[in-house]
């Protein structure tokens, strides 16, 4: 892993763009999710954006306990894209992205193909299809859906 990825503590930034985005907008997103996790991720899961995503995962899901929508002013639309980075400290710009999320979203149904970086810099990808929604699901709530199908189905 890279230098910097090996720390107890890993704290993640995810920002959420209307559309199709084929790098890191400085415009306005549509929302960001930051999170933390203290598990030793690195054991389960070895590549860096599989780690983040499964941090991602377990926090959104704690969340997602307390409040839904989980971000109610972020509205939907039919095509976002997620990039997901590590944050170097809390509530801080993430420096490295290493995973990407495409999601097509209508009619309450989601589809997400998700671009990871592996370990030794490599790329590994995954596509979730057809993942039920709520009509009043938010930005958030769509992408904790695609994550918990991408990673239980991969059981």
């Amino acid at each position: 892993m890279s230098e910097g990825f090996d720390d107890v503590f890993l704290y993640w930034e995810a920002c959420a763009y209307s559309g199709k985005c084929e790098v890191v907008d400085d415009s306005q997103p549509l929302s960001v999710a930051h999170g933390c996790i203290s598990a030793d991720m690195r054991r389960v899961y070895a590549s860096r954006g599989r780690c983040l995503l499964a941090a991602m995962l377990a926090n959104l899901s704690a969340l997602s306990r307390w409040y839904y929508p989980m971000e109610p002013r972020a509205k939907t639309s039919r095509t976002m894209t997620i990039y997901v980075g590590r944050a170097p400290y809390p509530n801080e710009p993430a420096g490295e992205f290493v995973a990407k999320m495409d999601i097509h979203y209508e009619c309450r149904r989601a589809s997400g193909a998700i671009l990871m970086l592996g370990e030794d810099s490599g790329r590994e990808s995954d596509y979730v299809d057809n993942v039920t929604c709520r009509e009043t699901d938010g930005v958030w709530d769509i992408v904790l859906n695609l994550l918990r199908a991408m990673f239980f189905s991969s059981r």
